[in-house]
C-alpha cells in the first residue's frame, strides 16, 4: 500500500468523519434528529469535499487544505448554533460580508455553553489527531516512495466515480419526492435543493444536510444565466401591472411623508402613559393589530424603502427608480435617511445612496464620539436633538425615513447602559406607572406557559429587568418621537404629513445567559401564540387618512394580516402616483381583497401566518387549531404566489436586471 497512501487515507477520514460528527450534532441540536433526511446525500458531498486531499504529494499542502475546511465549518456550525438559539436563524455564506456587524453587536450572552462544548469537542479532537498524524507523518518521511503518488490519485479518481453515480441515484429519489410539488415543478434535484438552500434555509438544511446545503448555496450563488431569468423577469413585470385605484388613491397628494423605524418595536411596549406619543398615533391612526415582520434590521429597513428586499449588494450604478426615494424625488421631495449609528455599519452610506436618498446622515454628522454597542446605544432624542430640523424641514415637501437605536439591546446586559436610565428619571416614570396600575411587567402575569420551561426564580428576576429596560428604551424613543410632532406642529406641517412607525424585528435580544425574550413571553410550544412571536408595531397616522378610515370602517382597526411590505405601494397609492404594481411584493392597504395572508421571512426563510409557519412548502412546522382546510387550501396558494415573486425579486439584484456601471 505504502506510507504514502496510508497517510492520505488517514487525512481524508480525519477530515470527512469530522465534518460528518460537526453535521449529525448541529442536525441534533437544531431540528433535534440525528441524520438529515437525505444522508446518503449528505455522506457522498462530504467525501467528495474531503478527496483533494489526494490531489496534493505533500502532506503539507493536504493539511492545509483541510485545515481551511475545517475552520470554514467550525464557523458555520458555531455561527448557526447562535443564530439558532437567538433568533431561531441559521448560518447563511451571504451573512460572511456582515462579519464585522456581528463582532460589533455580539455578547457572551448569545452562545450558550453547553453547545460551545460541543465546538471545543470537536476542535480538540481533530487538532489531536492532527498532531498525532504530524508526528508519526514526520517519523515515517523516510518511508515514503515517490511511485505511491499514483496509488493516492488513483483514490482520488475512484471516490469521484463512486460519489457522483451515488449522488445523482440520490437525485433521482429527491425528483421522485417531489413531483407533484407545485412549487418545483420541472425542476431537477440540484435546482430543487439550490431554490430550498436560498428559498427555505431551515428547510434545506433539515433535508439534504449541513454541508449538502452549503454547497449548493455556493453553487447558486456562482451561478449566472442571465438569458433565462431575464425572460422571467420581463414576464413577471409586465403581467397586469396597473395598480388599480380605490376610495383612498390619492387623498393624500403632495403631503410630507415621514417613515420611522424603531428598533425592535412590538405593540408590549405601548403605553399610554409611559409612550404616549406613540400611543396617540396609533390610537388615532391606523392600527394593525395582526403585523408580522422578523428580518434583520437591515433587510426590515429596504423592506420599507423598496416594498421589497434584495440578497445580493446593490452595487454602484444600480437604478432603483421604484424606491419610494427614488419615486418622490421625481415628485420634487427633498429625501433623506437618518440613523444615529456609523456609515458603515451594513454598507448603509453606499447603499442608501443606490437606493435614492439625496441626503444621509448618520452619527458623524453631528458629534465626534465613538458608537457604543452591545446594550449602551445612543438615546434617541440626543439625535432629534442635533439633527431634527433636517428631519422635518420647514417649506418643503419632504420624504424623512429615520431608523432609530435606543431600543437596540441587548437589554440589561451593561450597567452603564442602566445607570443612565437611571439617572435621567427613566425608571423612577417606569416605577411610578407600574406602582399606579398603568403599566404592568409582562412577567408579572400568570404564565402557565412556563411549564415547558421550568424557569428558576433569579432568572424571572432577570428577565423582568430586561423587560424593564426595553420599555425605558423605548420611553426615550417616545420623547424623541414627540420632539419631532412639536415641530411639525410649529411648522404647520403635521395635518399634511403621513407618519408611518414599524417595527423591523421582535425584541429578541435576551442577556444573562437566557434565550431571547420572546422563548418566555411566547413559547414554542403554544400552539395559539406562537406567531405573536413575530408580532411587531405598525401604525400609519394622518388627520385626513385617519377621518376617512373611520368614516368607513367605523373605527381605525386593521385586523388583516400586514407585514413592512405594504408600506412602500400604500404611500405611493395615498399619494396618488401612478406605478406598476408588480416591483412591490405586497399592494396596498386599501386594495385589500388583493392582500395574501402570508408573509415571507429573509431571515427565517420560511412563510408565516398569524396561523402558520411553514418551513417549506407545504411542509409545516406549527398549524394553528382554528386553521380549516379552507384556510390551508388559501395559505398555501397564497405561499406558492409568494415564493415565486421573492425568487423574481432576488433574480433581479443578482442579474443586474437594473444595469450597473
Amino acid at each position: 500500500m505504502g506510507t504514502l497512501f496510508k497517510e492520505k487515507i488517514f487525512l481524508f477520514l480525519h477530515l470527512a468523519l469530522i465534518i460528518f460528527f460537526m453535521s449529525m450534532s448541529l442536525s441534533n441540536i437544531v431540528f433535534h434528529k440525528v441524520f438529515s433526511d437525505y444522508v446518503v446525500l449528505e455522506i457522498v458531498t462530504i467525501c467528495l469535499i474531503a478527496s483533494p486531499v489526494f490531489l496534493f504529494k505533500k502532506n503539507l499542502f493536504s493539511i492545509i487544505y483541510s485545515l481551511i475546511i475545517f475552520t470554514y465549518f467550525c464557523i458555520a456550525y458555531v455561527i448557526s448554533m447562535m443564530l439558532d438559539y437567538n433568533t431561531g436563524d441559521i448560518f447563511s455564506l451571504k451573512y460572511i460580508n456582515l462579519a464585522k456587524e456581528l463582532l460589533q453587536v455580539s455578547t457572551p450572552s448569545f452562545f450558550n455553553i453547553f453547545y460551545i462544548l460541543f465546538l471545543i469537542f470537536f476542535i480538540i479532537s481533530y487538532l489531536i489527531s492532527l498532531i498525532y498524524f504530524i508526528l508519526l507523518s514526520r517519523k515515517n518521511r523516510y518511508k515514503r516512495k515517490p511511485t505511491c503518488y499514483s496509488f493516492v490519485l488513483a483514490m482520488f479518481i475512484f471516490i469521484i466515480s463512486i460519489g457522483m453515480p451515488l449522488k445523482y441515484a440520490v437525485y433521482h429519489d429527491i425528483e421522485r419526492d417531489n413531483q407533484g410539488n407545485e412549487l418545483y415543478q420541472d425542476m431537477k434535484a440540484p435546482e430543487i435543493i439550490n431554490f430550498a438552500a436560498n428559498r427555505y434555509k431551515k428547510s434545506a438544511f433539515e433535508k439534504y444536510g449541513l454541508v449538502s446545503y452549503y454547497f449548493n448555496e455556493l453553487t447558486d450563488m456562482l451561478s449566472w444565466n442571465t438569458d433565462t431569468k431575464r425572460k422571467m423577469i420581463d414576464d413577471y413585470l409586465n403581467t397586469n401591472p396597473t395598480a388599480e385605484k380605490n376610495d383612498y388613491t390619492g387623498i393624500l397628494k403632495d403631503y410630507n411623508v415621514l417613515t420611522i423605524m424603531v428598533e425592535s418595536a412590538q405593540s408590549y411596549a405601548i403605553n399610554e402613559t409611559l409612550t404616549p406619543n406613540m400611543y396617540k398615533l396609533q390610537s388615532e391612526g391606523l392600527k394593525f393589530n395582526n403585523n408580522l415582520s422578523k428580518n434583520k434590521t437591515n433587510i426590515s429597513e429596504i423592506i420599507g424603502m423598496l416594498g421589497s428586499t434584495y440578497e445580493h449588494t446593490i452595487s454602484s450604478g444600480y437604478k432603483v427608480d421604484f424606491s419610494l426615494p427614488a419615486v418622490l424625488s421625481k415628485e420634487g421631495y427633498q429625501t433623506a435617511y437618518f440613523h444615529d449609528n456609523v456609515g458603515g455599519f451594513y454598507d448603509r452610506d453606499n447603499v442608501m445612496k443606490e437606493i435614492g436618498f439625496k441626503d444621509i446622515y448618520f452619527h458623524d454628522s453631528y458629534s465626534n464620539s465613538k458608537i457604543e454597542f452591545k446594550g449602551n446605544m445612543s438615546y434617541d432624542t440626543t439625535f432629534v436633538e442635533a439633527v431634527g430640523d433636517k428631519m422635518v424641514p420647514k417649506d418643503k415637501k419632504f420624504y424623512t425615513y429615520w431608523t432609530t437605536i435606543a431600543s437596540h439591546g441587548p437589554y440589561y446586559s451593561n450597567a452603564d447602559s442602566v445607570k443612565k436610565y437611571e439617572e435621567a428619571g427613566y425608571y423612577e416614570r417606569l416605577n411610578a406607572a407600574k406602582q399606579a396600575g398603568l403599566w404592568t411587567n409582562p412577567f408579572d402575569r400568570d404564565f402557565p406557559r412556563y411549564e415547558w420551561i421550568n424557569i428558576k426564580e433569579e432568572e424571572m428576576t432577570s428577565l423582568k429587568k430586561q423587560l424593564e429596560h426595553y420599555q425605558v428604551e423605548m420611553m426615550n424613543f417616545d420623547e424623541a418621537l414627540g420632539m419631532l410632532i412639536d415641530k411639525l406642529k410649529s411648522n404647520g406641517q403635521y395635518d399634511n404629513t403621513i407618519i408611518v412607525l414599524y417595527g423591523d424585528h421582535d425584541s429578541y435580544y435576551a442577556s444573562c445567559g437566557l434565550r431571547p425574550l420572546k422563548y418566555y413571553l411566547y413559547s414554542c410550544m403554544d400552539k395559539e401564540e406562537f406567531p405573536l412571536q413575530y408580532e411587531t408595531f405598525l401604525t400609519i397616522s394622518n388627520p385626513t387618512l385617519n377621518a376617512l378610515y373611520k368614516t368607513k370602517n367605523g373605527n381605525s382597526n386593521v385586523d388583516i394580516l400586514t407585514s413592512p411590505y405594504i408600506i412602500v405601494p400604500t404611500i405611493i397609492d395615498l399619494l396618488g402616483i401612478d406605478h406598476n404594481q408588480n416591483y412591490y411584493v405586497s399592494k396596498s392597504l386599501f386594495n385589500s381583497k388583493d392582500l395574501d395572508n402570508v408573509f415571507y421571512s429573509c431571515e427565517l426563510k420560511s412563510v408565516i401566518s398569524d396561523k402558520v409557519f411553514d418551513i417549506d412548502y407545504k411542509n409545516t412546522k406549527y398549524k394553528s387549531d382554528s386553521a380549516d382546510e379552507a384556510y390551508m387550501t388559501d395559505f398555501y396558494l397564497n405561499e406558492l404566489e409568494l415564493i415565486k415573486k421573492i425568487n423574481i425579486f432576488n433574480m433581479m439584484y443578482k442579474y443586474q436586471y437594473f444595469g450597473s456601471k
